[in-house]
């Protein structure tokens, strides 16, 4: 048996075949099955952001609140597959720091996000996302990277041009629906033990009665 070494430019350069081929090893290396749910669809390809191609995608979300909150959430520090090609950050922790009430709204975000990268990149097949059942959103470390230098840019004020942050303007979200891999996870996809439904007033506890109220409407 032959081991092979491969380096992360390797891997980046490699054809699209073969790079897919390597995410499913990877995958599958780490406990990951290498099905639909992490392929997702066979004629989509995860690609590689580069600095200046994550800037051009948030010069076109940024006048979107949750949208421009879910790009900068593919930018967050996130655990590392196999030689660190690929990163799978927890969908719930995304729901949680982007605010939003469902998973429907964030990954109709994400796919706001995929549509601009596909116009701007010109291929219909791009995605900078996958989504696996388990309970993650899977990017490569270069777009995760390439992110995360835009934030830091736009916080520490070097950008070459001024920028006003995102407005409260909120995506118009498409109708929930069953589950896709680019659209609902399934039901056992995130039983972590965390509700994440939104809260109901109807529903809450009343708080206790303060009884100096109740000596006051004594006669």
């Amino acid at each position: 048996m032959v081991g092979i070494t491969l380096s992360p430019e390797q891997i980046r350069s490699a054809p699209p075949e073969v790079r897919h081929w390597l995410e499913q090893e990877i995958a599958t290396s780490l406990g990951f099955r290498p099905d639909d749910d992490v392929a997702r669809l066979g004629s989509e390809h995860l690609v590689d952001l580069t600095p200046q191609e994550a800037m051009a995608v948030y010069d076109s979300v940024r006048g979107m609140f949750s949208v421009a909150n879910a790009f900068f959430e593919l930018g967050q520090p996130a655990m590392v597959l196999g030689q660190g090609h690929i990163c799978a950050h927890p969908l719930l922790q995304m729901l949680r720091h982007t605010r939003l009430q469902s998973l429907d709204q964030l990954i109709a975000c994400l796919q706001a996000i995929d549509d601009v990268v596909r116009r701007l990149r010109a291929d219909p097949h791009a995605t900078v996302y996958v989504l696996d059942k388990r309970g993650y959103c899977l990017t490569t470390d270069l777009t995760r990277t390439s992110i995360g230098q835009v934030w830091s840019e736009l916080i520490g004020g070097r950008g070459s041009r001024e920028r006003s942050g995102p407005t409260r303007e909120e995506p118009v979200m498409p109708p929930s629906s069953d589950f896709s891999l680019s659209q609902t996870l399934p039901a056992n996809a995130l039983h972590f033990g965390e509700d994440i439904a939104p809260h109901d007033p109807k529903t809450a506890t009343p708080p206790p009665a303060d009884p100096s109220d109740a000596a006051l409407r004594q006669p």
